[in-house]
């Protein structure tokens, strides 16, 4: 909500609380804070919001209109794409409240874990604990996962059903 980088602070909840109530504040936050951002930018900053999304906004407009709620799924699963700008972009366009917060509350996961995780193992590191190492590759490995699981789920898409 306040363009401060969701990055930082799921590393900082990682941290601090550990892999699974970090990731279970981290999502909490999150999508608080992506509904307040998609509530804002629909209801009071939407000239603001429209000057700084630029041309961009207008594909965004047409990938929401086209996919819907599958538009959202798709961008939070793939964590190239600002979030900050991301929600308050998505809240000048037609996809419904509901629609956004679930979509978004049913994707985040994947990455919210490997990031929070990361957070986590930064933390073993620092203070030098015995399992540093592990830590720090199996945060890696989710990482590499969240990155990869939009490509599976297109693969699984395509795959003919069975019968």
């Amino acid at each position: 909500m306040l363009f401060v980088p969701g990055l930082v602070m799921t590393l900082a909840g990682g941290a601090l609380f550990g892999p699974l109530w970090g990731t279970a504040w981290n999502l909490i936050g999150a999508v608080i804070g992506a509904t307040l951002s998609f509530l804002a930018a629909r209801y009071l900053a939407a000239g603001l919001v429209a000057r700084r999304a630029g041309g961009r906004l207008r594909a965004l407009a047409e990938g929401v209109e086209a996919e819907g709620w599958r538009f959202v799924a798709f961008v939070r699963l793939v964590s190239l794409f600002p979030f900050n700008l991301l929600n308050y972009a998505l809240g000048l366009t037609r996809i419904g409240l509901a629609e956004y917060v679930l979509a978004s509350a049913i994707c985040m996961p994947p990455g919210a874990l490997a990031c929070t995780y990361l957070g986590y193992a930064g933390r073993e590191a620092a203070a030098h604990g015995a399992g540093a190492i592990r830590n720090i590759a199996l945060a890696i490995g989710l990482l590499a996962a969240a990155a990869l699981l939009p490509r599976l789920v297109r693969r699984f898409r395509r795959r003919p059903a069975c019968g």
